[in-house]
Parts: C-alpha cells; sequence; structure tokens
C-alpha cells in the first residue's frame, strides 16, 4: 500500500465515530416509528371489537325485551347480518396483525387470555344465534349469561390489544390521554350502560350504584383526560391538529348531555317504581347515551390515528434529517483527509524531484573515484574537482534537508 493511501486511511478513520454515532440515531427513532406503528395496529384491531360490542349488547337487549315481536325480529336480523360482517372484519384484521399483538396461543397464554381469539368469538355468536327468542324455554338468566360471556371475551381483547399494542404506554401526554379516554374508559362506559338499561328490566336494586359509577369512574374521568389531551396537544412537538381540538369537544358535549340524562333518569328509577311508558322513555334515553359514546369512541379514535400518523411523520423527518447530516458530515471528513493527504503527498514530490538530481550527481562522482583509485593518483585536479563536486552536492543535500524539516514543521 502506498503511503498516500495509508495516509488516507488513517485519516479517513476519524469518520468511524460518524458512522457509529448516525446508526445509533437512526436506529433510536426508528424504534419511535415501530412503537407509534404499532399503536396504529392497536386501534385498528380495535375497530371490528367495539363494533361486535356494540351490535352484540343491541342484540342481547332486543333478545330479552321487545314490544313489538315483528319488529325486534327484522332488528334482530339485520344485526346478526352487521355482526357477521363485523366478524369477517375482525378475521381480516386479525391475520394482518393477530401476530404482532400477540393473538396466538402462547402470547395469550402468557396472560391467561387463552379464551380471547376471533374463533371463540364467532363461535359464540353462533351458539347465541341459534338459541330462540322470548319466550322460548330457554331461561332469561341463561340467555343474558351467554351474551355476558361473549361480551367478556371481546373486552378482554380489547384490553389485550391495549396491553401489546403499546398504546398503553403512549409517551405523548396528548394521545396517552386520548388513550385513556378513547380505548379503555368509553368501552367499559358502553358496557355499563347496556347492563344498567338491562338490570332497569329485571332489578333495579343496584342502580344507584351503577348511577354513580357512570357519573364519577366513567363520565368524569373521561372528560378529566380528554380536557388533558386537548390541552396538552397545543403543548406538543409535532402538530396542534385541528381537528381534534373541534371535533373531539363536540362529540363529548353531545355523549355528556346524553349521559346526565341517562343518569337522572337511572337515580329516580332507583327510588321508586316506573311505569311501562316511563320504562320505555327511560330505555330510549340509555340507547341515545350508548349511541353519543360509540359516536365519541369513533370520534377518539380517528383523531388518535391522525395524531399518531403525525408523529411518525415527525419521526421520518428527523430520520431522513440525520441521515442527510451524517451523510454530509461523512463527505466532509473524506474531503478533509483527502486534502491532508494532498498537501502531504505533494511537497514529498517535490522533495523527491530535489533529491533526484544530487543523487545522480553523486552517483557520477562515485565512479570518477572509482576510475580515479584504479588509475593512481596521477591527476591531482582530478582530484579537486571531484572534491568540489562533492562538496556542490553536500551543499545541496543539506538545503534539500532544511527543506524536508521545513515540510515536517509546517513551516
Amino acid at each position: 500500500m502506498s503511503i498516500a493511501r495509508k495516509i488516507f486511511c488513517v485519516a479517513a478513520s476519524f469518520a468511524l465515530p460518524i458512522i457509529v454515532l448516525g446508526y445509533l440515531v437512526v436506529r433510536n427513532i426508528n424504534e419511535h416509528i415501530t412503537f407509534a406503528r404499532y399503536e396504529l395496529a392497536g386501534t385498528a384491531y380495535q375497530r371490528p371489537l367495539v363494533a361486535l360490542l356494540r351490535d352484540i349488547q343491541d342484540q342481547q337487549r332486543l333478545s330479552s325485551r321487545c314490544a313489538d315481536p315483528g319488529g325486534c325480529a327484522r332488528a334482530k336480523a339485520a344485526l346478526e347480518d352487521s355482526i357477521r360482517g363485523e366478524l369477517a372484519a375482525l378475521r381480516a384484521v386479525d391475520e394482518r396483525y393477530g401476530r404482532q399483538l400477540q393473538f396466538t396461543a402462547e402470547g395469550l397464554a402468557k396472560r391467561g387470555r387463552q379464551l380471547a381469539t376471533p374463533l371463540n368469538v364467532a363461535r359464540g355468536f353462533e351458539r347465541l344465534a341459534s338459541l330462540p327468542g322470548i319466550g322460548s324455554p330457554v331461561p332469561a338468566a341463561e340467555r343474558d349469561a351467554a351474551f355476558d360471556g361473549l361480551v367478556a371475551i371481546i373486552q378482554t381483547m380489547i384490553t389485550h390489544v391495549n396491553d401489546t399494542s403499546n398504546l398503553i404506554l403512549d409517551p405523548e401526554l396528548d394521545t396517552y390521554h386520548l388513550v385513556i379516554a378513547a380505548t379503555m374508559l368509553l368501552p367499559k362506559t358502553e358496557e355499563r350502560i347496556a347492563r344498567v338499561m338491562r338490570e332497569a328490566v329485571s332489578d333495579r336494586t343496584a342502580l344507584a350504584t351503577q348511577a354513580a359509577f357512570l357519573e364519577e369512574a366513567e363520565r368524569d374521568q373521561i372528560k378529566f383526560h380528554l380536557d388533558t389531551a386537548l390541552s396538552e396537544n397545543k403543548n406538543q412537538f409535532h402538530e396542534v391538529l385541528d381537528s381534534f381540538q373541534r371535533d373531539v369537544p363536540v362529540a363529548y358535549a353531545e355523549y355528556a348531555g346524553s349521559v346526565d340524562r341517562f343518569i337522572a333518569m337511572t337515580r329516580r328509577l332507583a327510588r321508586g317504581p316506573g311505569a311501562g311508558a316511563a320504562l320505555d322513555d327511560y330505555l330510549s334515553a340509555g340507547t341515545k347515551a350508548r349511541d353519543a359514546s360509540f359516536r365519541l369512541w369513533e370520534t377518539s379514535v380517528d383523531e388518535l390515528d391522525k395524531l399518531i400518523a403525525a408523529r411518525i411523520r415527525y419521526y421520518e423527518r428527523r430520520r431522513a434529517t440525520a441521515l442527510a447530516l451524517s451523510g454530509l458530515a461523512l463527505l466532509l471528513a473524506c474531503l478533509l483527509a483527502y486534502r491532508i493527504t494532498a498537501s502531504l503527498i505533494r511537497p514529498l514530490d517535490r522533495l523527491s524531484g530535489l533529491l533526484t538530481p544530487g543523487a545522480d550527481v553523486l552517483d557520477r562522482s562515485v565512479r570518477k573515484l572509482a576510475a580515479f583509485s584504479q588509475d593512481g593518483a596521477r591527476d591531482l585536479t582530478t582530484m579537486r574537482i571531484l572534491c568540489d563536486e562533492l562538496d556542490a552536492h553536500a551543499d545541496a543535500m543539506r538545503k534539500t534537508a532544511r527543506g524536508l524539516a521545513s515540510i515536517v514543521n509546517g513551516e
């Protein structure tokens, strides 16, 4: 290897830290992007689950009480078609994200959730669909237990998604609080409203307690987390989302108004027996509250997806910037190594050019001395000439040595 290549390799080796640091920075950014994409997979998986939760509870309500058998039969048939479509959507999303979100035998077994599979949801629904309707020999308690078991599986799957998709570990305050409200509290609220409506028909002893849970443990907590998310979104580094600031408060106001009316009616109903007409009004208010909660869930999750996508774009821009700056730094380091190498090699080439004539003179002088030693000291004049030539050559070599010292010392 030539000295030029050796010097260039030594200089270029100082670019290795740039490569290592660039790799570490990009890997860290990629981890943030992967984390956020897991969250998007989680919200995608939850959509058919929440839709199933809504329709199965509606089917349970129609199976428990119906003033118009003909109308209820048509509504149940429509619900069954809708549920089958949602089961197909669940299978599709499970094929895409199931292994990633640990919906596998091993992943579910680690958390004691072996029954929380799309297959068990489908089987549970088919068993429910095969049960006879109101007035059949199947006891209402047995039918409700079957529905409650299926709802429990769906809620377990929602919890599993939250755990394995990083949603509950979201690192940003706005999206973290939105996750708590949308993916954790609202599904529980929706289930509780359906349960309260059913208990109002069969057993009203716990209505006051359920009303307190709806108000304090869920409605107030949802408001707190949504308010915090809206406030923190204005302080985040990625971007303020206008649709989030606009649409979520509107959806929450509708939800809070309908839930407040339902809570008030629940407390009145808990204080004394109600007439059939009053009960119908109560169930209608509960249906409106559930519908509003589902609309708030849909709005919140849509905005959550937008916020996470904005975060991904932010990190992708950072990654592109990091790669560009690392490449530029590496290029500059290589150019600097080249300039340093060139600044050393060129003077050495000039020095070599200066030494070559002196070497030629020395070679001729040595040849003459050799010839002179053979012929004897017959010509002192020739000897004197040779001495003068060697003296001149020595002077030239001294000048060259001073030039080399000047190059080495950078003078």
